[in-house]
């Protein structure tokens, strides 16, 4: 057995296996999950769930190959309503989850009963690109999975697990066949590859190094390891984005919110950060093109 290594650093990394059309992503989290855990009351198994959706957000965000955003959301019937996880394409992650049964179950199917499950891309500039499948599997993984097939047509396996802790993750994905005679010869990369990773343990993701954890399953293997990308907890919030939420709301209501207090606060779901405006600053946001001054 492995003796366990001490973890100090959150990353994800890229991987490839030469002279094959598969690549893969790992991820092992501490700090940047911890980050997030620490705004919010969680029960244990909304913990893991929502680490497991980072870290997924995390693996998914490598393909993104311009300055923007990749989400994870699900909304569901069950014992959460609401699980949102992002990442950026430089690794600055963000979660929340919204909790309707206190006491909820650690099954996936239960926890997001009745789901559906939305993976959206946002470029800093250009169009939003987003895929929705419903949650019909027993774990999120086995739901990526599924969306991946149905959306690009591409096999692909993900490994997730969290407990509290730690959050960890890895991908392998085959890449698009080029002829028929490559595809068979790919098929029985993939089907070999897949077959040593179902070895891997929870323990171990949890718990290993990655070049531990490849080493071990993949050591007869050519595997190409690529410079590791630090992942930081960084909220995305700001006065333009919450002056946004606010114009949402309407000016008749906003004006009655005024009236009321005399100011109007918002608090960011994902850092707590809260927002105060007065009169003269709702003033601007809802004039037309009004600046905001803060």
């Amino acid at each position: 057995m492995y003796a366990d290594i001490p973890f100090h650093q959150d990353i994800v990394r890229h991987f490839i296996f030469d002279n094959t059309a598969i690549r893969g992503e790992w991820t092992l989290l501490q700090q940047s999950y911890q980050d997030v855990l620490k705004r919010h009351n969680y029960p244990s198994a909304i913990q893991n769930i929502l680490g497991e959706f980072i870290a997924a957000a995390c693996l998914l965000s490598t393909t993104i190959k311009f300055d923007g955003t990749l989400s994870i959301q699900a909304k569901s019937e069950g014992d959460v309503s609401l699980v949102i996880a992002e990442c950026t394409s430089q690794q600055k992650i963000r979660a929340i989850a919204h909790v309707a049964n206190p006491t909820p179950s650690n099954r996936f199917q239960d926890i997001l009963k009745d789901g559906h499950m939305a993976i959206t891309i946002t470029p800093a500039t250009g169009e939003r690109y987003q895929g929705i499948v419903p949650l019909e599997g027993d774990s999120l993984a086995a739901c990526l999975e599924l969306y991946f097939y149905q959306s690009e047509q591409l096999n692909t396996k993900l490994w997730l697990s969290a407990n509290g802790d730690r959050a960890a993750g890895m991908l392998l994905q085959a890449l698009p066949k080029e002829t028929a005679t490559f595809a068979a010869e790919e098929d029985e990369n993939w089907n070999r590859i897949i077959e040593l990773a179902k070895t891997l343990s929870t323990h171990e993701m949890l718990n290993l190094d990655h070049e531990t954890v490849l080493h071990r399953l993949f050591h007869e293997e050519q595997v190409r390891l690529f410079e590791a990308k630090d992942v930081n907890f960084h909220c995305q919030c700001s006065v333009e984005r919450t002056a946004q939420a606010l114009r949402s709301l309407g000016i008749d209501d906003a004006n009655k919110i005024l009236a009321k207090k005399g100011f109007i606060t918002i608090d960011c779901q994902f850092c707590g950060h809260r927002y105060r405006f007065n009169k003269n600053q709702v003033d601007d946001i809802f004039a037309p093109k009004g600046p905001i001054h803060h």
